[in-house]
């Protein structure tokens, strides 16, 4: 387990990242929902009213009871919970990688930056797809014609979205499995002398050699090699299936 400047995991960080985002959402969804909807008014005025926002709350209850307020929670708090733990675990990750030894306490300010920059990159990428959720789910009424039910909910998605979801899912999936196949290469490359015996070996001593990072070599040209593929193959299945069932509906 990686360990960072203080002596607490990566994952710790994670943890508390995760927490720190549940509790936050769930205090504040209200506020964001209205935040939310007046962002996507396109409706001119002249003057803002003051009080406006608990005017809009006191709608929502009106029309949909309290629960209104929390339409969108759940890939709002999908979003918020994902994003600050990966964040926090791919600073500290990043931070550690950075200062290259365990003795070293001290970055500078620039290393920070970046290693906050890197990290909010790639948590922003991976993220993404909730907050389109969330926003849609927010700026509409569940009876609005053609609102979102749910975070799950299987409405149709245009050629961009679905590109984005197939490529978020192929790189998820594949940095959850890569270290799997990293063993396994290591165990078959094995010739004459052997090095690894058996996964468990094999995981200890790339670990203590190579770090945690070291499971992940060759990662940026396997996403290369692999996500056009998946995105066209998605692309294609998504377009074919509503293409059968249009015309289904057509011929009964």
């Amino acid at each position: 387990m990686a360990k960072s400047f203080s002596g607490s995991t990566a994952v710790d960080h994670a943890m508390a990242g995760f927490t720190a985002g549940a509790v936050t959402t769930l205090c504040l969804h209200p506020l964001d929902l209205v935040k939310t909807r007046f962002q996507v008014d396109e409706t001119a005025r002249r003057k803002h009213k003051f009080g406006a926002t608990f005017i809009t709350m006191k709608n929502i209850v009106s029309k949909n009871k309290f629960i209104g307020l929390y339409r969108g929670v759940a890939p709002n708090l999908a979003g918020a919970t994902s994003s600050w733990g990966f964040y926090f675990y791919l600073y500290d990750l990043t931070k550690k990688r950075m200062a290259g030894d365990e003795k070293l306490s001290i970055l500078s300010p620039t290393q920070h930056l970046a290693a906050s920059a890197e990290a909010g990159a790639i948590t922003a990428f991976f993220t993404n797809p909730f907050w389109v959720v969330k926003t849609r789910m927010c700026a509409t009424d569940r009876t609005d014609p053609g609102a979102y039910k749910g975070l799950f909910d299987p409405d149709r998605l245009n050629n961009v979205e679905y590109l984005l979801m197939a490529a978020t899912s192929k790189i998820f999936a594949t940095i959850i499995t890569y270290p799997y196949q990293l063993v396994r290469a290591r165990l078959q490359y094995q010739r004459t002398e052997i090095k690894y015996n058996g996964v468990i070996d094999t995981i200890k001593k790339v670990y203590r050699t190579e770090s945690i990072l070291g499971f992940y070599k060759g990662l940026a040209p396997n996403l290369i090699r692999v996500l056009p593929g998946t995105c066209t193959t998605f692309l294609v299945y998504e377009n074919m299936m509503s293409f059968f069932k249009k015309h289904a509906r057509y011929e009964t």
